[in-house]
């Protein structure tokens, strides 16, 4: 077996120089403040609050069909309604920009399962027993049948709840 050579000056001297800016890099990038980056991400059906340095006066959401946001003092909450990206942009009282973010909104995170069969896709909520919910994406006749029977029950209960009043 062939002993390992042994680095030179310069060759150590060249890693250094490799690990050194990667090192920098690194630290910066997990010290940087959360408003730092041109990004929030945001679960579906999920709110996050986010700290401005500012206080924010109105915010502008490209596409208000992905979030809402609530301003509070020097805090925007995002509600996330439907999973998809936008922009966000945040304006003082003088009309002044200051944020300006990529928002991106993703699906749910709780455990879900999607049944696939002939065709069909059916989806359910698994938290801590599977339960009906619907996804963008489930089948149209499925999706109609589950929205029928949450209607009638709901009626029921009112309905119910009316005649004890009575």
């Amino acid at each position: 077996m062939k002993a390992p050579k042994a680095r030179t000056a310069a060759t150590r001297l060249k890693m250094a120089c490799s690990v050194i800016p990667a090192a920098i890099v690194a630290t910066t990038l997990f010290t940087t403040p959360v408003l730092a980056e041109n990004s929030i991400t945001v679960a579906a059906d999920r709110a996050k609050i986010v700290s401005i340095s500012g206080e924010p006066a109105a915010v502008i959401i490209g596409n208000p069909t992905f979030a809402d946001v609530t301003v509070r003092s020097g805090q925007i909450i995002i509600h996330g309604r439907h999973f998809g990206s936008t922009n966000l942009l945040i304006l003082d009282d003088n009309g002044d920009q200051i944020g300006n973010f990529e928002l991106h909104v993703m699906q749910k995170a709780s455990p879900s399962v999607v049944v696939y069969k002939a065709g069909r896709r059916e989806s359910y909520s698994c938290v801590p027993n599977c339960e009906v919910t619907l996804s963008v994406g489930d089948t149209p006749d499925y999706f109609d049948k589950v929205v029928q029977a949450q209607i009638t029950g709901k009626t029921a209960t009112a309905t119910a709840a009316a005649k004890l009043a009575e």
